[in-house]
């Protein structure tokens, strides 16, 4: 009797002790398998940052697409320019109430030695580049002329007399567009380039008729060819500052300047 009792305790242990293993076990891996559901319905990385790991999911090479385009660059600097005068002859009206009166304006003679003035003026650049060193642009530049050689006089005559006209600024507006090829070594850059482009010159004038007051203004202008030089170094991956000199090509113009900018591909994608 004893002997059977034993058998039956010793066959109920080896029974119970498997389920009880089972039902932990099966516990743990059901919490187990239900964090491996929820991993694969759901995307791991949803975070917007920038932190490695948390960022949003993307297509594979997503990251590298953008290696596949030009580097941007986009510049500000300060130029001065000498160029020579384009006025020739230009007239030009000015109203004062119900009357309107006529101008002309004269530049130098032709038959003398070309007059050549100068301008300080504010440079913006934008363009690409490739990481070959060939690069294009776009420069645009706006800016004030010092001194220029013009002569204003009325050519006509009101009811009440003639207007007195006097001459206020000279502004200067330029475009071109630019070629180049570049160089790097270590920090600093060499580079140079061919502009081609124009210029417009606007006189500016104050007007008084008696009591009556008005502005007016006539535009000169004149095409532009310029060899280029320019050196920049290279403060950080992304940005540069430098200075510029050109030389006209077609006549006694020159400029130089000096211009910071930035890249849109560290070290201007040459490495």
């Amino acid at each position: 009797m004893k002997i059977a009792l034993i058998v039956c305790a010793a066959i109920a242990a080896v029974a119970l002790k498997p389920a009880v293993a089972r039902a932990g076990c099966g516990g743990g891996g059901g919490g187990g398998g239900g964090g491996g559901g929820s991993s694969g319905g759901t995307a791991s990385c949803k975070e917007t940052t920038d932190i490695v790991g948390y960022r949003e999911c993307t297509k594979y090479g997503t990251w590298g697409k953008n290696l596949a385009l030009p580097t941007i660059i986009g510049e500000i600097g300060m130029v001065v320019r000498r160029f020579e005068n384009p006025m020739r002859a230009a007239t030009g009206t000015v109203e004062h109430d119900d009357e309107k009166f006529s101008f002309k304006v004269t530049g130098p003679r032709e038959d003398t030695k070309r007059v050549v003035d100068t301008a300080v003026a504010a440079q913006f650049r934008i363009g690409t580049a490739s990481k070959h060193g060939f690069y294009t642009a776009l420069d645009i530049e706006l800016g004030g002329v010092t001194g220029a050689s013009e002569e204003a006089e009325m050519t006509s005559v009101g009811l009440r007399g003639t207007p007195e006209l006097e001459r206020t600024s000279v502004t200067m507006l330029g475009a071109a567009a630019v070629v180049g090829l570049r160089g790097r070594h270590g920090p600093l850059d060499m580079s140079t380039e061919l502009a081609a482009g124009g210029l417009m010159v606007s006189y500016n004038y104050h007007s008084q008729y008696h009591a009556c007051e008005n502005t007016t203004s006539v535009v000169a202008g004149a095409g532009m060819v310029e060899a280029r030089a320019r050196a920049a170094y290279w403060f950080s991956p992304y940005g540069q500052i430098g200075v510029t000199m050109g030389k006209s090509l077609i006549d006694t113009g020159w400029m130089t300047g000096v211009f910071i900018g930035g890249h849109s591909r560290a070290w201007g994608g040459t490495r």
